[in-house]
């Protein structure tokens, strides 16, 4: 695994709720984690792909 999305559903607090516990665990493994949150609007469209796409580019560069 070279990284992960960690999609929340806007205002859905139970599943936010493990983000913290995800992010130091994968810490530990030296694994990236990217949090997204999106209600499924198309109007979120445009800066989840930029985000996603910065996000990759940060794994490739630390992938050997």
């Amino acid at each position: 695994m070279d990284g992960v999305v960690y999609h929340v559903l806007r205002g859905c607090l139970v599943y936010d709720y493990e983000y913290q516990l995800m992010e130091e665990e994968l810490g530990r493994l030296d694994i990236p984690i990217i949090r997204v949150e999106s209600d499924y609007n198309e109007e979120d469209v445009e800066q989840l792909r930029i985000r996603i796409e910065a996000f990759i580019e940060l794994i490739k560069r630390k992938t050997p």
